[in-house]
């Protein structure tokens, strides 16, 4: 045992410089488009990714340049493509009667700040009601709360604390329709 050196029984995989994988070149081919080609034909979803490396491995300014071009084309090509497909699918997510998924880069961030900034609040009616052994159900209290949609006045709702003699609670919209009904038997 002396004089050997103690090694970990695990072996991590590290991937080799780009510069000793088989069938890369990192010397810029004619034209940034040939060269955007090529890495999207071998690298596919990891082609960006791959002119960026290529970018910062060229010690020439030159090469830089042209890598930092392919991967723009890379970028754009890409990007096209996927909004090609994502309207395929909506289409036939359309016809199916389906509302397609939005992407959360499909959201404009400025739109949506918007909208979380300046949503208008809603306004519910939450009643505790108790048993009243000649009238069945009786309404014992009735308080509003405003919150901007139906899970967060839900969530308030759950969260109040309850009269002494109410046996359940309902949570109103401001039409009369029930949204939510909770009795005390439920929280045991």
């Amino acid at each position: 045992m002396r004089g050997r050196r103690s090694h970990s029984p695990v072996r991590r995989p590290t991937a080799p410089p780009s510069s000793a994988r088989p069938g890369v070149d990192l010397a810029p081919a004619e034209t940034p488009a040939i060269d955007a080609d090529r890495l999207i034909a071998s690298f596919r979803v990891r082609a960006y990714a791959e002119a960026r490396q290529r970018q910062r491995q060229a010690t020439a300014s030159e090469a830089a340049a042209h890598w930092g071009e392919v991967a723009n084309l890379v970028a754009q090509r890409t990007s096209e493509s996927g909004a090609d497909e994502r309207s395929n699918l909506a289409d036939r997510a359309e016809a199916r009667g389906v509302r397609p998924a939005t992407g959360f880069f499909d959201v404009d961030p400025l739109d949506e700040l918007e909208r979380v900034l300046f949503a208008r609040t809603q306004r519910f009616r939450l009643q505790f009601f108790g048993a009243d052994a000649d009238l069945g159900p009786v309404v014992l209290s009735e308080t509003e709360i405003e919150a901007p949609d139906a899970s967060v006045a839900i969530r308030e709702a759950a969260a109040t604390s309850w009269p002494s003699r109410a046996v359940g609670l309902r949570l109103l919209d401001l039409e009369g329709r029930e949204i939510f009904e909770r009795l005390k038997a439920d929280l045991r």
